[in-house]
C-alpha cells in the first residue's frame, strides 16, 4: 500500500493495481503497459513519477501507461 502526494491511495490486488482517489477506484492491468502485477514496491520520485518493482522488473508510471524501464527502449526517454 502506498499514499501518494495527492493523498491517493495506491494497493497491489490479485491482478491488478488499484488507485483510490477518496471517492473512486481506479484499476491498472497489463492492458495498461503493467505486465506484471506482482508489485512489490510503490515509490513516487520528487519529480512526481511513479516507480513500480514488480518480479518482471522495474516499471515507471507516467500517469496513463506503464513503462518496464528493465527492458532497452521500452519506454519514452522525455518521462
Amino acid at each position: 500500500m502506498y499514499e501518494d502526494k495527492a493523498g491517493n491511495i495506491w494497493v497491489n490486488v490479485r491482478g491488478s493495481v488499484c488507485r483510490y482517489n477518496g471517492i473512486s477506484f481506479t484499476d491498472f492491468r497489463e492492458k495498461d503497459g503493467l505486465t506484471n502485477t506482482g508489485v512489490q514496491s510503490m515509490y513516487e520520485d520528487r519529480a512526481g513519477n511513479f516507480w513500480f518493482g514488480t518480479g518482471a522488473g522495474l516499471f515507471i508510471f507516467n500517469g496513463k501507461t506503464f513503462y518496464n524501464v528493465s527492458k532497452k527502449g521500452s519506454w519514452p526517454q522525455n518521462i
